[in-house]
């Protein structure tokens, strides 16, 4: 299930550049399927859900540790993927050194040669400080080694406790591990994809499209440290880019693709706990720290991330004691009035300024702890639709798009079958809530169900429902709108050639107007692009101030003309 995204080539190194550092595409690479009978043309794409940041931004080991991936990784998988993102850490450039790079006010970030298995496991089972090379910014995070220990026991059948040495034998068995199992590798070199400049992931997204193809790029950010128990003074904080850099560096790479003819506009990530936390403590919130990059057009909308915890509205419903206690503490035990004001404040600045939201909404990548998926439902932001009505919100992932396939299983009480059935009913209540909220929109990213060949019958299963969907509610084909989740999509097979293979599967489910309306023009409509709207304004300002061409958001008006 799981691929690397043409990050990495061989089998047995990774950590190995894919491009030079910093180095932006004009035109995309690749050739995908957009025409019948498989022939390339010069279409418009807005991938509306897409990330390209790296391990400085996120906690990957921690993320990978604490949360259920979807994907059938079990131990000592899931513990190598996290090993492996804790040495990457040490490879990534920091926003703010990428920043400066893109900005002609330092060097080109030079990427660290490349390992291979055995050396980067070595290179962790060493402490902290020993770990670090000339490439490296702050240390691994000591987890690391303990996760190594658990993996080495896992494999080998040992019971060492915490801390004892890994052996070289040790060491010799895990890395065979490793790359005698093409799943794993795969994943690990998949990994090692986060380790490069944001500017470069660019470029391997804009691969996916063909060279005459005129791409948009909105990419989200995220932000869950607080929900993964990564507290301010913690030495994992440190280790990350704080959130002005990240979005400093997204505006640099705005400002380089904007230049290059490419818009990329990414989505600020608002995380309620922090957003707390900073007002607690006196310092500039992320609505603070994110208005003059939204109001100057570099930044675009804000992401959000319910899984993690908290719901749109309605939290002040739940028990006090169902939240974190350092969430307790800080809100003088009332976490659910304070994170719902939280939310409403987020809603309020949007509203004003007409600013778009991306919501993750399917059952996925939640805190294994608490099973706290089920707040992303479309359920909980039915109260704060009916007191922002006007809000533009796009459901992420749909309900959880890659769990379309339930008529595909021979019965719903197994754990999959169960899944299935809630993505779907997540589906139906977007759709139900589309006709009276003209701002509701929702995307396929990670539609991975939808990649395989077309005699697949989990392919056919979701081909069939969105099929029934988009025949028995006019209003979805308004609506419904291409996204990719790159690069978390570079787990699927056929991930990194997602674009053409989405395309050559979903094209017969609309006709050529609601192809183009799916491919770029519904998600033009849900940022507001449209020549009046405020978003187009602001990207507008942003495009004069660095003197890019005129006709750069053109392209993208949605009542624009077709090609």
């Amino acid at each position: 299930m799981f691929c690397c995204p043409g990050c990495l080539r061989s089998r047995r190194t990774f950590l190995a550049a894919d491009a030079p550092a910093g180095a932006p595409v004009d035109a995309p690479a690749s050739a995908p399927v957009d025409a019948p009978g498989g022939a390339p043309s010069a279409t418009r794409w807005i991938d509306v859900h897409c990330h390209v940041f790296n391990s400085l931004d996120l906690p990957v080991n921690e993320f990978i540790d604490q949360t259920r991936l979807s994907g059938p990784l079990a131990l000592p998988e899931a513990m190598l993927i996290a090993i492996a993102a804790g040495f990457i850490q040490n490879a990534s450039p920091t926003a703010q050194a990428e920043a400066a790079q893109l900005n002609g006010e330092a060097a080109a970030w030079e990427p660290p040669p490349s390992r291979d298995t055995q050396a980067a496991l070595r290179a962790l089972a060493q402490p902290p400080a020993a770990a670090a090379d000339t490439h490296a910014f702050p240390p691994p995070p000591s987890r690391g080694n303990d996760l190594l220990r658990d993996a080495a026991n896992s494999v080998n059948g040992t019971a060492a406790p915490p801390g004892t040495p890994v052996s070289d034998d040790e060491i010799a068995q895990l890395a065979e591990r490793i790359e005698n199992d093409d799943t794993l590798l795969r994943m690990l070199n998949w990994a090692g994809s986060f380790s490069r400049a944001r500017n470069d992931i660019v470029t391997s997204l804009l691969r996916q499209f063909s060279g005459g193809a005129k791409p948009m790029l909105t990419p989200a950010l995220i932000d869950y440290n607080r929900w993964l128990a990564i507290a301010a003074d913690s030495d994992a904080e440190r280790l990350m880019s704080p959130l002005a850099d990240q979005l400093g560096v997204m505006a640099a790479v705005s400002r380089v693709r904007a230049l290059a003819g490419v818009p990329v506009f990414a989505f600020a990530p608002f995380d309620p706990w922090r957003y707390l936390e900073d007002q607690h403590a006196g310092r500039d919130d992320i609505l603070k720290i994110a208005q003059p990059f939204i109001d100057a057009g570099s930044i675009i909308g804000f992401k959000v991330y319910p899984p993690m915890g908290f719901a749109a509205a309605g939290n002040a419903s739940r028990p006090a004691a169902s939240f974190p206690t350092a969430l307790q503490h800080l809100t003088n035990e009332r976490p659910g009035a304070a994170l719902d004001q939280a939310m409403s404040d987020l809603f309020q600045f949007c509203v004003g300024r007409d600013v778009p939201i991306l919501a993750h909404c399917a059952n996925s990548n939640y805190r294994e702890a608490d099973g706290s998926a089920l707040w992303a439902s479309p359920v909980h932001w039915q109260a704060a639709l009916s007191l922002f009505p006007s809000l533009r919100l796009n459901f992420g992932h749909f309900g959880g798009v890659w769990d379309f396939a339930a008529s595909h299983r021979a019965s719903a009480t197994d754990q999959d079958g169960a899944a299935e059935i809630l993505a779907q009913g997540w589906a139906r209540i977007i759709i139900g809530m589309m006709p009276d909220h003209p701002n509701i929109y929702a995307d396929v990213a990670f539609a991975n169900t939808l990649l395989p060949t077309d005699n697949d019958p989990e392919l056919q299963a979701t081909w069939a429902f969105l099929h029934d969907m988009l025949g028995g509610n006019p209003v979805l084909g308004d609506r419904l709108m291409y996204g990719s989740d790159w690069e978390m999509v570079g787990e699927a097979a056929g991930g990194d050639d997602y674009a053409s293979a989405l395309m050559r599967n979903v094209q017969t489910l609309f006709s050529d107007p609601a192809v183009e309306k799916f491919r770029w023009r519904n998600a033009a409509r849900f940022l507001g692009l449209g020549e009046n709207d405020k978003t187009r304004g602001r990207l507008e300002g942003f495009r004069g101030s660095i003197g890019a061409d005129a006709n750069l958001l053109v392209p993208f008006d949605p009542d624009a003309p077709s090609a």
